[in-house]
């Protein structure tokens, strides 16, 4: 029944400052708010710029940004009807993992206004039996998202996406 949706995951945590820097972005009239994320490992700082949002604002091209890397979920705040027109996620019988890499290059493609924060406003908790950490089924789901989304992206993104495919496929060569 919501205007905004933020999908947030249950390890992740909020800046205290989040709910008052979201909000005020969002009564811009944006579609989506974007915000930086700090990552931590055993209460250790590991990157305070997780997403690296300050090389959006230098491309200026949200697709190519999301193929380029990945805007994970916890880190937008989008409008709900925007989410139903692109289908909501994929279900995890066609993309294991990497539903965020996915979901977020379709949303982005609709040519929705969004607004970044380059704050660090959610604090990400980086667990080694999270089910990111198993690196080849990432990759496979990455590849295999990469393929779906080269049949329903503008032709324009092609060499964007096979580069993605091709960086992707040596990590998991190198990975055995």
């Amino acid at each position: 029944q919501c205007e905004y949706i933020n999908f947030h995951d249950s390890d992740d945590m909020f800046h205290p400052t989040w709910c008052e820097k979201v909000k005020k972005a969002l009564d811009e009239k944006v579609d989506m708010v974007i915000t930086e994320v700090s990552s931590f490992r055993d209460n250790k700082l590991v990157s305070n710029q997780v997403l690296g949002l300050y090389k959006l604002g230098e491309l200026g091209d949200l697709v190519k940004f999301g193929i380029d890397g990945v805007i994970l979920t916890s880190a937008t705040t989008f409008r709900r009807k925007i989410g139903i027109k692109i289908g909501g996620c994929r279900t995890r019988d066609i993309i294991q993992l990497g539903v965020d890499f996915d979901f977020h290059i379709r949303l982005a493609n609709t040519g929705l206004k969004y607004k970044i924060l380059l704050e660090p406003l959610i604090i990400m908790r980086l667990r080694s039996d999270s089910c990111s950490s198993n690196k080849v089924l990432c990759c496979i789901s990455m590849i295999k998202t990469i393929r779906l989304l080269s049949n329903e992206l503008p032709l324009r993104y092609r060499q964007d996406l096979s580069e993605a495919a091709a960086r992707i496929g040596s990590r998991e060569f190198k990975l055995g």
